[in-house]
């Protein structure tokens, strides 16, 4: 099944007896329910001797795809939509992949705000330095 079917499919259970902000707050409400769900049971075999249950795991994701989807929908976003842009965004924001450096070298200038910045640029990684200097203009 791809995500568009699964998208269509999932519209037959959506509570269309609620006004549509109303579908908005449960959807919300709901993917804060379920990730809890999921963050619980996963907490609780990390952190407390419980047994790792893979299908109870899938069976809250399986939910929480539910309301996330619905969410998409009542906006007007195909989930082929969300999936296309969040991996562009991620491509642009991480051209070489994640790194916890370049994560927390961007959080922090977000949140210092400074006046000057001063890039020095590593001519042994040229291409990873030039990119971080493209991102430090977007900033």
């Amino acid at each position: 099944m791809d995500i568009n079917e699964y998208q269509r499919l999932s519209l037959r259970t959506l509570n269309k007896d609620l006004t549509i902000d109303e579908q908005i707050s449960n959807m919300i409400m709901g993917i804060s329910g379920e990730s809890g769900e999921v963050a619980d049971h996963i907490k609780k075999a990390f952190y407390q001797g419980h047994q790792l249950d893979r299908k109870h795991i899938l069976e809250e994701i399986g939910d929480l795809m539910f309301y996330v989807v619905n969410l998409a929908t009542l906006f007007d976003i195909s989930m082929e939509n969300v999936l296309e842009y969040n991996v562009e965004k991620l491509q642009k924001r991480y051209k070489n992949g994640f790194t916890s450096e370049e994560s927390i070298t961007s959080a922090y200038i977000k949140k210092a705000n400074p006046d000057v910045l001063i890039n020095i640029v590593d001519a042994t990684n040229l291409s990873r330095s030039l990119f971080f200097t493209t991102q430090l203009l977007e900033l």
